[in-house]
């Protein structure tokens, strides 16, 4: 799953991910700070949902929050909801 949270003015540094998961046996998070970019710098969040944003460089009018999950389910019923990113910007 892959998709745009949001914009800013100013670039977006660092961020916090929140997410629910219910029969999720792994689960990769990445952010990046150009979405709209079309080779989007992504950066691996760690097992607490945090990742700094080092890259520095845009081609759209604003920084784009996006968003890319790649999960594995243990059950059928494997669900995760919508992610909640905090971002701190300079």
């Amino acid at each position: 799953m892959e998709m745009e949270l949001g914009e800013s003015e100013s670039r977006p540094k660092q961020a916090h991910v929140e997410l629910a998961k219910t029969g999720i046996s792994s689960a990769t998070i990445k952010v990046c700070n150009n979405f709209g970019d079309a080779t989007p710098v992504w950066a691996t969040c760690d097992s607490n949902g945090d990742c700094d944003l080092n890259n520095s460089t845009k081609t759209t009018t604003n920084w784009k929050i996006g968003i890319k999950i790649e999960a594995t389910a243990n059950s059928p019923t494997g669900y995760i909801g919508e992610p909640a990113v905090i971002v701190a910007t300079d």
